[in-house]
């Protein structure tokens, strides 16, 4: 149940800073950080709504409604004048995803049973 609401914090929170405007790089003097930041967030995105919502939803529909959250945070990005839609964002929110999903069903393969689904 915790997955649950940690999802829809991290959603609401990445919705937010995906659309606000950023003064500066992240991180000077790493010129791809953003792409790994993406990578990440997408994966961990990834894992709390398998493991929050994959009793309800099929796997890969929640991959997909997924992906199509991070598509739509890029097209809304291309409408601001502060942000840019990338490609290579969607692209690694969607090796995020992917990973996230391969993670997830390892956990929910190898763990002890009821030690990963008490999360």
């Amino acid at each position: 149940m915790i997955s649950r609401y940690l999802f829809w914090a991290t959603l609401i929170s990445i919705t937010f800073l995906s659309l606000k405007e950023i003064s500066q790089e992240i991180v000077p003097g790493l010129p791809f950080i953003d792409k790994f930041i993406h990578f990440f967030v997408y994966l961990f995105l990834s894992l709390l709504l398998l493991k929050g919502y994959s009793k309800n939803f099929s796997p890969q529909f929640l991959t997909i409604l997924l992906f199509f959250y991070g598509s739509s945070i890029e097209l809304l990005q291309g409408f601001t004048i502060y942000r840019s839609a990338e490609i290579a964002d969607l692209i690694a929110n969607l090796l995020g995803i992917v990973f996230g999903v391969l993670i997830h069903k390892y956990l929910s393969k190898h763990l002890k049973k009821g030690s990963y689904e008490k999360f």
